[in-house]
């Protein structure tokens, strides 16, 4: 399968090819990712976030009206934008006056690769990325609340945006990715804002010697992680429930009692 921009989000790309998104889904767990990547029988409930981040890229590479005029759902009844469009709008008026952000967000937008890593098909679409500029790199852009550390139940710790949501094994699988599609190893970097009334906004350098080596661990860590995917699709595993996602607690059986604590 020839992936495109009309059916790079299909079941059918994400039944052949592995993602990151989809890979995050079956690290929290597996029985939702097999119930909507495998069987079929469950989907996630829809939200406008893939939506607004498709049009707030647009803005960048100037198809925006284009996307807004075959995207209704972005629009109101009155045929207005919704007040998340128009947030975007202003949010990307007030990066536009910043000629540094502008910078590292301009070079070739949306292009697709498709490679074999760690035994298996991947996809990935990479916001911004330029061979010749800055020594060749990519950006990832993203919108976020704002740049708070996140408080991680796991480790008991705070933790910056980036970390929280991952977006580190995001750039270091894109950048194997693109390293094995072309033979160049990249800069990476992330041009991210904040959805605050007055956006904040900055670009994100991930190519310090600690980074070069928290990317290693990090695809030691995904090359582990698709053996035991690879195991459960196979049977040879058994798919654990998280039994706190919606999946999870939509297909619950009680087996026994809680028990009450003071």
């Amino acid at each position: 399968m020839e992936l495109t921009t009309e059916n790079y989000y299909t079941p059918e790309a994400d039944t052949e090819y592995m993602s990151v998104s989809q890979y995050k889904r079956w690290i929290a767990c597996p029985a939702a990712a097999n119930a909507q990547y495998v069987a079929g029988t469950w989907k996630p409930e829809s939200t406008d976030a893939l939506l607004h981040g498709s049009y707030f890229h647009a803005l960048f590479d100037g198809t925006a009206e284009k996307f807004l005029a075959g995207t209704p759902d972005l629009m109101t009844k009155k045929m207005e934008k919704t007040a998340p469009v128009k947030l975007l709008d202003s949010i990307f008026a007030r990066v536009s006056r910043d000629s540094f952000f502008m910078n590292s967000v301009t070079g070739e937008h949306e292009r697709i690769f498709t490679v074999e890593l760690h035994g298996i098909k991947w996809k990935c679409r990479i916001d911004v990325i330029d061979f010749d500029k800055f020594g060749g790199f990519f950006c990832d852009i993203k919108t976020v609340r704002d740049f708070a550390p996140v408080w991680n139940d796991d480790l008991r710790l705070k933790l910056p945006f980036y970390l929280s949501m991952k977006y580190d094994l995001q750039l270091a699988v894109y950048q194997r990715m693109i390293e094995i599609a072309t033979g160049y190893k990249l800069s990476a970097y992330i041009a991210a804002v904040t959805k605050e009334t007055v956006p904040d906004y900055e670009v994100f350098d991930f190519n310090s010697a600690d980074m070069e080596t928290h990317f290693f661990m990090l695809l030691n860590e995904v090359k582990t992680g698709v053996e035991q995917i690879q195991a459960m699709k196979s049977g040879n595993l058994e798919i654990r429930r998280c039994e706190k996602c919606d999946y999870c607690k939509s297909t619950k059986q009680l087996k026994t009692t809680t028990l009450a604590r003071v």
